[in-house]
């Protein structure tokens, strides 16, 4: 019992800590990085962080997110636009000045020094009293776990241990701002789970702001409390894991939010039919949109094995059936597209023909530059 007093208190102490001098906004203004040879990673982007929000910038390769992320660090040095934290402009100041904490995809370790001695060491170089190091070393060891370990080198750890270790010598520092680059792409598919839940959990206990940057939208909806979606170096939507699923704004925010992916088929309307890959399907008519030519998105669990009324119904021929334990996927063709389904219950198999229904207001609709479009019922309910 008294352990877990000491543990408790020690948690209740750092994060007190940290909140009181966390007091933080951080804003991008206009924020432009262009590269020596032309190329322009980031494109105009403002967003405002609050005070203690856990944010995840997500998108593919070269959308410009660690861009972002190492210009709010001052790792690059921005072409344009401003960075603000707490009020205050950081982006001329060096990344020493800016009180702020990453954590990088690789660790970034000393391999030589010990566990306590990377924790250590960045503030043993400002000078903090030796006794006052140990303090703050033995209350993250207790929050981490990592107690045990602290005579240890890097090299004698685990992946996951490792990833600890960064992440407590960033806690010692109590910053203003936690920024994580990629922190779990390093482990393995079991020990980035757990650690995913590690991460949250002590984001929670400290409460500060943090941004966290990667290409996996899994990672991005169990952790964020707000996604930013970036492509191309612009940002796509921002909201919360659940308003990003459910309402897309485009077709690239519906295709990247979800697993599996969202199904896009083309389609269009012809004398007031639905045309699906050039195949006629039953929809009702105050459920199509008001443009000729768009792009059709269902999502995998959306579909519904029957014909049941009120909804697109979709006939494919079954090619696959890959059993996850709780849920099956389907692979199937639809007229010759590929059509992915997620099922609970029923029994399907290969080769075999089958149709599935989708609720009208679960059916989304993208224009030909790929921004969402909305049936003549949904917009009469938003009027209503």
């Amino acid at each position: 019992m008294k352990n877990k007093m000491t543990h408790e208190n020690s948690t209740a102490e750092l994060r007190s800590s940290t909140v009181n001098n966390s007091r933080t906004k951080l804003a991008l203004k206009q924020l432009v990085k262009t590269y020596d040879n032309g190329h322009q990673a980031v494109r105009n982007i403002s967003l405002d962080i609050e005070d203690g929000e856990f944010i995840v910038l997500v998108g593919p390769s070269g959308c410009g997110k660690s861009s972002i992320l190492r210009s709010v660090a001052g790792l690059e040095t921005i072409t344009s636009g401003e960075i603000e934290l707490a009020g205050r402009r950081i982006d001329t100041l060096n990344p020493a000045a800016r009180n702020i904490a990453m954590v990088f995809q690789n660790y970034a370790l000393y391999p030589h020094m010990t566990v306590y001695q990377n924790l250590a060491y960045g503030l043993k170089n400002r000078g903090v009293p030796k006794d006052v190091i140990a303090q703050k070393i033995k209350d993250v060891a207790q929050i981490l776990r990592l107690e045990e370990y602290l005579e240890r080198k890097p090299a004698k750890l685990s992946g996951g241990q490792r990833q600890r270790v960064a992440m407590g010598r960033a806690i010692v520092r109590e910053p203003e701002l936690f920024l994580f680059d990629e922190p779990l792409s390093n482990l393995d598919a079991a020990l980035r789970t757990h650690m995913r839940l590690e991460i949250k959990k002590l984001q929670r206990q400290l409460g500060v702001t943090s941004i966290y940057v990667t290409h996996d939208q899994v990672e991005a909806m169990t952790l964020a409390d707000r996604i930013v979606v970036l492509n191309q170096g612009q940002i796509e939507q921002v909201g919360t894991p659940m308003s990003l699923y459910r309402d897309p704004q485009t077709q690239f925010v519906a295709g990247f939010i979800g697993s599996p992916a969202m199904n896009f088929l083309p389609g269009q309307i012809n004398n007031g039919q639905l045309l699906m890959h050039g195949l006629a399907v039953d929809m009702e008519n105050d459920a199509l949109p008001d443009v000729t030519d768009f792009t059709v998105g269902i999502r995998p669990e959306h579909l519904l094995p029957g014909e049941l009324p009120g909804c697109l119904h979709i006939p494919v021929d079954i090619e696959v059936v890959e059993p996850l334990g709780a849920q099956k996927l389907l692979h199937c063709h639809f007229n010759g597209v590929s059509v992915v389904v997620v099922i609970q219950d029923g029994e399907f198999y290969p080769e075999e023909k089958a149709v599935f229904s989708v609720p009208h207001e679960q059916v989304y609709f993208f224009d030909q530059q790929g921004n969402r479009v909305h049936s003549t019922r949904s917009q009469t309910q938003k009027i209503a």
